[in-house]
């Protein structure tokens, strides 16, 4: 089984680095990479969510040899959820599960401030509000104006994101959820269950928007731990009764 982890706006691929030794069931771990930071730093960034599923898309038949499971958080919840609505346009196989996290069903509209369009200095005054952007950042002028253009092309795939509708996918749906995160109210993640036409369930984490990472770390991991042995168990029991 592999995970495919899409990571939220202003992060990396390294953000679930430390999960390849915590999550405990047997799968392989991939970060999403998107350009623009770490080992992709020197890349143009994306500013449309249409680039990225049009990038992603043309990768993916690699990967079919094993099942997977998507994880994504924030923007990364709605890269994941695209790029399965383009899995099927094309025929590929889909996720065994979709764990879309942090992230408003995609059908409603954003709960806050569109903040892409502002210029350096006022964008960057809301970010301080953000609890996710690291401090040694915030703090560093001249590294945060080197990081600015990525973070204003991640906002702005979030911000232009136009929901077209479609059939229910065939795979289950998991929504994770910080109890108080300001930006993704816990009573509208149910909406995600329109989203899929089989198994739907949703989980509540102490914390705000990257709660992830901080407080509820640990039962986050936990949450997909069991995830992905259920869905081992699955593919076992299928492959054994078309035996």
């Amino acid at each position: 089984m592999r995970l495919f982890c899409f990571h939220y706006a202003g992060g990396s691929a390294s953000v679930f680095r430390p999960w390849v030794k915590d999550l405990i069931a047997p799968v392989e771990i991939i970060g999403i990479q998107m350009p623009g930071r770490e080992t992709r730093f020197t890349e143009m960034p994306f500013y449309d969510l249409r680039h990225v599923i049009e990038d992603l898309i043309t990768h993916f038949p690699v990967y079919f040899d094993k099942p997977f499971i998507f994880f994504g958080h924030s923007v990364g919840a709605r890269i994941s959820f695209e790029l399965t609505r383009a899995l099927r346009k094309k025929g590929y196989p889909l996720p065994q599960h979709l764990i879309v996290s942090g992230a408003n069903p995609p059908h409603l509209p954003l709960r806050r401030k569109r903040i892409h369009h502002l210029p350096d200095s006022e964008f960057i005054s809301e970010l301080s509000s953000y609890n996710g952007i690291p401090m040694i950042l915030m703090e560093n002028k001249e590294l945060l104006s080197l990081f600015t253009p990525t973070l204003k092309a991640d906002f702005s795939i979030s911000e232009t994101y136009a929901y077209l509708e479609e059939a229910a996918l065939s795979c289950p749906i998991s929504v994770f959820g910080g109890i108080e995160d300001p930006y993704v109210a816990t009573e509208d993640l149910s909406g995600w269950q329109s989203q899929t036409c089989i198994e739907f369930e949703k989980y509540l984490f102490k914390g705000d928007h990257f709660f992830l990472t901080k407080e509820s770390y640990l039962e986050t991991t936990k949450a997909v731990d069991q995830i992905i042995l259920s869905e081992i168990e699955r593919t076992c029991l299928e492959t054994k009764n078309a035996v």
